[in-house]
């Protein structure tokens, strides 16, 4: 399993150099070009878990970005992939520069129904305030903060001899804090 997801992060980030070097445009004129993010962070607040996210968009202006993205997090016990929209804005015109960004999606559940527990997607939510730094025309290292809220559902089954007894449904509103480090490429 690790290995499939070291090659598909290193699949991934091959596609975003190539599409990075290749969408050179002239500075006089802003045009649409290639964004790609990579980010690792911690997700706190009810209950500590990592994430992983992969994000691909456009860059509308040197400020503004729209990615669409995707990635893995954990919810008590239970493993999901957000499906988000991503908006962000670049505060500078410079190599580094503060950022504030939004996002709003669906978080999908990997595992969706076990021997006890059906676990239920939801909304996910958030803005993050954040700097990034290039250390070339295509490739940054950003860090930032945000605040995250996401709403998921559980239904869990007891069993006693061969009998369903009290299934119910327990809906989690989580409000958490996230703190990520990512590379950008363009």
């Amino acid at each position: 399993m690790k290995k499939t997801i070291s090659i598909v992060i290193l699949t991934i980030l091959f596609v975003q150099t190539v599409f990075a070097q290749n969408s050179e445009k002239p500075k006089s004129s802003p045009k649409l070009s290639y964004v790609g993010q990579l980010s690792a962070g911690v997700l706190g607040g009810d209950e500590t878990s990592r994430v992983l996210h992969v994000k691909n968009g456009i860059s509308f202006t040197n400020h503004f970005y729209a990615t669409i993205g995707l990635g893995i997090e954990r919810y008590y016990s239970a493993q999901y992939m957000p499906i988000f929209f991503d908006f962000r804005y670049n505060v500078l015109n410079r190599k580094t520069t503060p950022f504030v960004s939004v996002s709003s999606g669906y978080l999908q559940p990997l595992v969706s129904n076990s021997y006890y527990s059906n676990n239920k997607g939801g909304f996910t939510g958030g803005a993050k305030i954040g700097v990034s730094h290039f250390f070339s025309e295509h490739v940054g290292l950003e860090t930032s903060l945000g605040y995250r809220y996401s709403k998921v559902e559980r239904q869990d089954i007891y069993y006693a001899w061969d009998l369903i007894y009290n299934p119910y449904t327990t809906e989690y509103n989580m409000n958490r804090f996230e703190l990520s480090v990512g590379l950008i490429f363009k």
